[in-house]
């Protein structure tokens, strides 16, 4: 019985639509546009999901996300520097509020990292590190400043 219902219904729009443009109520140019519109607005959205899922994921071999962490660790070894020749912190370990408040906001590894600040005689450090590779383009590593 419902299947019969859905037939007779899309029966009903199929005639009545041709019924439609045939009595010049609907202007088939009209109607393939918006058809057009609505298959290129599927498509567009498709896309857009498809790159967002891909770039959500953090990428550890990727030399422009390391790029973009190694200056995240230049920035967080600039502040400890800057609170050092203050006179802040000669000796001892850096804290991350002292950090935020000299940057602004704490640094985000892009990559999903995690960030240590180390001492005054440490540099920063990535919980990615060398992330495995030979290639010493996508290391999150800062070996000098």
């Amino acid at each position: 019985m419902k299947s019969l219902l859905k037939f007779s219904l899309v029966v009903t729009v199929v005639v009545g639509g041709g019924l439609a443009i045939w009595l010049g109520f609907l202007d088939p140019e009209w109607l393939r546009a918006k058809a057009k519109t609505a298959v290129y607005q599927t498509k567009d959205a498709a896309a857009h999901l498809a790159a967002e899922a891909t770039t959500s994921t953090p990428r550890l071999n990727s030399t422009s996300c390391a790029a973009d962490c190694r200056a995240n660790l230049r920035r967080i070894e600039a502040a400890k520097r800057a609170l050092q020749s203050r006179g802040q912190f000669a000796t001892g370990s850096f804290t991350w509020g002292s950090i935020e408040r000299e940057l602004g906001a704490r640094p985000v590894c892009p990559c999903g990292g995690t960030y240590s600040l180390g001492n005054t005689q440490m540099l920063p450090q990535c919980s990615i590190a060398g992330g495995g590779t030979v290639d010493t383009a996508d290391d999150h590593v800062l070996k000098k400043f």
